[in-house]
């Protein structure tokens, strides 16, 4: 007799909770263990191509670790390579797979299997004929091989007979649409069988269903509208909206209805196990359609890759989702260099360069290929993602594309403040919404959202959940910068023209800081003065969470080429809290990009020598990034070095989370000698005036203070996503004048502000009424950098 719910809750409690899932994955596991037939190897080799996972990455070593405990604890084993991860994690994957076609066996029959045994039984799930009404449901995926007789045991049967009891009690699923709400049943459920460490590891971040109903509820959709979700995952776009055509056909029959549903709302997912979960998501929110209809039915989700443009499955009206967020450069190897080409040629790259320019987010070229090969001319599409993609210079050539004369880039719905919905991600995001027509406004309206009250928003099951605990305010969004494509969000147009104003030019370049890693071998606290002249004592600091485990020590090293550290947390308005650290950096002006040679240390430096012989391993050990960045030359070399390394005279500021600038010369050392600043990652400066002449102290100032002014902080915050600023900020910063009286006055009251505290709000106000005077009357600066 049934007596369960079917609902996510009662899923999870009664297949994870309980641990009968992982039990079958146990069972599964011990299978591949015992034996891996021809056909099995088959099909975990295809699957493992898909799913390939980071192993070689040191600096995730720790989070690769993790993951090998955490998936070992949930199967009982011990997985110490790459092979036996894998392993188990195709077992857990198909374990997943069985409950899933256990649920859509549930939902299209009566309950009860008669078969001559329970492997034949699985069999017929297998090659899709268990499924009544339906077709193609299942299609032979990676994830049948437990029914061949050579991999099947009493175990995985036990753990098979032990779900189909639990199954008979629940109540008919094709109940589960109710007044026309969409439930979702499997992110709750997959979450809850995959842990989080692994989840991470594949990028897989489901959205909740609240979200994905506001992004199909905004965006516009004309009578007649057709949606497809070309990154479906477990159909949570989906079936949002089947919910909203459900509403729309609510006075329709039954037959008709499920007919136009099955016509108009589609899914594609390159992923085989993403688009069987979809696939049954979706036939559990038609199901009580489904006695009417004449015939089979096939479901629209379809396996097929949404960053190719030989997948042709028609046009829509809407297309809405939330492609995958992964770097190009965090990509496998193999697809990376599949659709480099095809990136290339459209012009969605920018800035390439030696340390960055190829760093696009693979969801960018989902967009492009949705646009250009799936929707429908003066058709809609919304995704959610990163805010980045709206301000990031790596996107430029993106921007022109998609939200260029074919695709108009009209709202854009702004989650930074909703609480985290993808939590544990922090990441900032956007709802961007377009349109298939050429764009005839300069601006684009913007809508943030911010939470209120303690209900965590990943948690929210429906969009009216949501609504109780959001709020939201408008603003308005331009491209300010010339050249540029990227967008500033401004409260209203009076600040938008406000920024407009003062966006521009930067007559100064800035320089990245050093890449001092491994940090446990490059910074050192001072512990006081050594047995001779010019040698002192060190230790060297330690980093939570770091990728190396060098213990603390005390040093003794020559005092020649240790310095002072400036890090970026430490940087304020006018202001430096120095965490009173060194760095060693055996370089020298006359060859700025190179360490000196051993040989050379060896004479002026023999201690330092010595200490990085000790650790060279641990220093060659860097990431392929590292040595793309840092060139040639000893094992001890650092990144991004030059002649700018070698300045007396810099201002400061930070390149994320805080936008404000001091002036940093010279620092007296412990030991008495007076030593400049050098910079770690994170920590920008400017010290030139041109590649032949470097800035001096009032320079220094009139940039700092320009800077510090409250309209050039809004406008960074507004142009940026707090995770990154750009090195050089694009606004207008003219070369520094003596003789220009306002030039001048600027740089007097930034010194002024410098040395005195409680003059700083004063003395700013002053030089934001004289900067914006001077971009008043400003003249087009020559690019001397």
């Amino acid at each position: 007799m049934a007596t369960t719910a079917f609902s996510a809750h009662n899923l999870v409690r009664d297949f994870c909770t309980g641990g009968l899932l992982h039990r079958l994955a146990r069972a599964l596991h011990q299978s591949l263990a015992a034996h891996v037939a021809a056909p099995t190897q088959t099909r975990w080799a295809d699957w493992e191509t898909l799913f390939r996972l980071s192993h070689e990455d040191l600096s995730q070593q720790r989070r690769i670790d993790e993951r090998r405990r955490v998936l070992g604890a949930l199967l009982a084993t011990d997985l110490k390579d790459p092979k036996a991860e894998y392993a188990a994690l195709f077992a857990l994957h198909t374990a997943y797979a069985i409950l899933v076609k256990l649920i859509a066996w549930r939902v299209t029959t009566d309950g009860k299997a008669q078969h001559a045994s329970l492997r034949d039984f699985c069999a017929t799930l297998e090659d899709g004929s268990g499924f009544r009404g339906v077709t193609k449901l299942c299609e032979g995926d990676f994830f049948a091989w437990y029914a061949d007789p050579a991999q099947w045991t009493d175990a995985i049967a036990a753990s098979v007979q032990e779900m189909l009891a639990v199954l008979a009690r629940y109540d008919d699923p094709r109940t589960i649409f109710v007044d026309t709400h969409a439930v979702d049943l499997f992110r709750p459920l997959y979450e809850a069988t995959v842990p989080q460490v692994v989840r991470v590891s594949f990028g897989e971040f489901y959205t909740p269903l609240w979200l994905a109903q506001h992004v199909v509820r905004a965006t516009p959709r004309a009578a007649g509208w057709t949606a497809l979700d070309p990154c479906c995952g477990s159909g949570t776009f989906v079936i949002a909206a089947i919910g909203e055509l459900r509403r729309e056909l609510a006075a329709q029959p039954l037959r008709d209805a499920a007919r136009e549903i099955l016509r108009r709302v589609h899914g594609l997912d390159l992923n085989p196990l993403a688009v069987l979960t979809a696939r049954v998501h979706y036939l559990i929110h038609i199901a009580d359609l489904l006695d009417a209809q004449d015939g089979d039915v096939t479901i629209p989700v379809f396996l097929g890759d949404a960053s190719s443009f030989t997948t042709d499955i028609g046009t829509f009206t809407t297309i809405v989702g939330n492609p995958p967020w992964v770097d190009w450069k965090s990509l496998p190897a193999g697809y990376r260099e599949k659709i480099k080409t095809l990136c290339i040629d459209r012009g969605l790259f920018s800035g390439a360069g030696r340390t960055g320019g190829i760093n696009l987010n693979i969801c960018a070229l989902i967009t492009h290929v949705a646009a250009s090969n799936w929707l429908a001319p003066g058709g809609s599409l919304a995704f959610l993602m990163p805010k980045e993609l709206a301000n990031q210079a790596s996107y430029e050539g993106w921007r022109r594309t998609v939200g260029g004369a074919d695709v108009a880039l009209v709202a854009l719905h702004d989650w930074s403040r909703a609480g985290h919905p993808f939590d544990p991600v922090k990441e900032d995001f956007l709802t961007f919404l377009f349109e298939a027509r050429k764009a005839d406004r300069d601006t684009v309206a913007v809508r943030s959202f911010a939470k209120t009250g303690k209900a965590r928003s990943h948690a929210w099951t429906t969009l009216e959940d949501a609504e109780t605990n959001l709020t939201w305010r408008d603003h308005v969004a331009g491209q300010l910068i010339e050249g540029s494509t990227a967008y500033t969000i401004a409260d209203d147009q009076r600040e938008l023209d406000r920024f407009r104003k003062i966006a521009g030019h930067c007559a100064y370049k800035g320089r990245e800081g050093v890449e001092f890693y491994p940090q446990e071998l490059m910074l050192f606290t001072y512990d006081g003065p050594g047995p001779t002249t010019g040698t002192v004592w060190v230790k060297n600091v330690q980093v939570a969470r770091s990728k190396y485990r060098i213990p603390q020590q005390r040093v003794l090293l020559e005092t020649t080429y240790l310095f002072p550290l400036a890090k970026g947390p430490g940087i304020g308005a006018f202001d430096y809290d120095d965490p009173e650290m060194l760095v060693a950096f055996p370089y020298d002006a006359s060859n700025p990009h190179a360490p000196l040679s051993q040989a050379t240390l060896e004479q002026t430096s023999p201690l330092l020598l010595a200490f990085y012989r000790r650790f060279k391993t641990q220093l060659e050990n860097q990431t392929a990034y590292s040595d793309s960045i840092r060139g040639d030359g000893e094992f001890y070399g650092v990144a991004r070095t030059g002649p700018y390394s070698f300045m007396s005279c810099y201002v400061a500021y930070r390149d994320n989370s805080k936008w404000c600038a001091t002036v940093l010369t010279t620092k007296t050392m412990p030991w008495g000698e007076e030593k400049r600043f050098l910079f770690q990652n994170h920590a920008v400066s400017i010290c030139e005036r041109s590649k032949t002449q470097a800035i001096d102290l009032d320079e220094a100032y009139f940039i700092a203070g320009i800077f510090n002014t409250g309209v050039v902080r809004d406008f960074i915050y507004a142009t940026s996503d707090n995770r990154s600023f750009k090195i050089r900020p694009p606004v207008h910063v003219p070369l520094f004048d003596k003789k220009n009286a306002t030039h001048a006055k600027i740089a007097a009251l930034a010194q002024e502000a410098h040395r005195k505290r409680k003059l700083r709000a004063v003395n700013l106000a002053k030089i934001e009424t004289a900067y914006l005077k001077l971009c008043d009357g400003r003249v087009k600066q020559p690019t001397l950098l």
